[in-house]
């Protein structure tokens, strides 16, 4: 019991300091971004290499301290340079590690569909604003037949975040 506690702290602090190096150049470059309402394509791309070298290390993280082994299947011919469309019922917070560990490295970094809330929650808000994930807001059906001009405005959301990756490597 003893040693399991001090494994889940030193997993915890490692990505949390993983989380604050990678994380912090992120938020500069989102403010980058911010600051100059461009989409510069070169503040995504290195924000991409930045997101992929802290999934690279989560991984390691993850290998070196826990004993869970990973049996990834079909995932042979997906390319880097390819355009994919994934499909999981999100369960919990842990879904968004497995995925990434799964697609690491044979798909361009992955990308989600996240709640618009999530904007405010430090260092990955940023990071999901500068990297051009397509922030969601979800309406009560209540709310929708209060105002029928939000009806709709996540499929257009999906369909801007579309347009944004037309032409390129994307992993959503």
């Amino acid at each position: 019991m003893v040693s399991a506690l001090i494994r889940a702290t030193a997993v915890t602090l490692l990505l949390v300091l993983n989380l604050l190096f990678w994380g912090t150049p992120v938020i500069l470059l989102a403010l980058v971004k911010l600051l100059t309402l461009s989409r510069w394509r070169g503040v995504v791309t290195l924000t991409l290499f930045l997101a992929t070298r802290w999934v690279g290390i989560n991984n390691r993280i993850f290998d070196a301290l826990l004993p869970t082994r990973w049996n990834v299947e079909g995932t042979e011919g997906l390319r880097r340079d390819g355009r994919y469309l994934i499909i999981s019922n999100h369960v919990s917070w842990v879904d968004v590690f497995a995925l990434l560990r799964a697609f690491h490295g044979r798909t361009t970094f992955l990308r989600f569909f996240i709640k618009h809330g999530l904007i405010w929650f430090p260092i990955v808000g940023q990071a999901g604003y500068a990297l051009d994930f397509p922030f969601m807001r979800r309406y009560s059906a209540e709310y929708v037949e209060r105002h029928p001009e939000k009806r709709g405005a996540d499929l257009e959301t999906t369909r801007r975040a579309c347009e944004r990756y037309r032409g390129g490597p994307v992993a959503i």
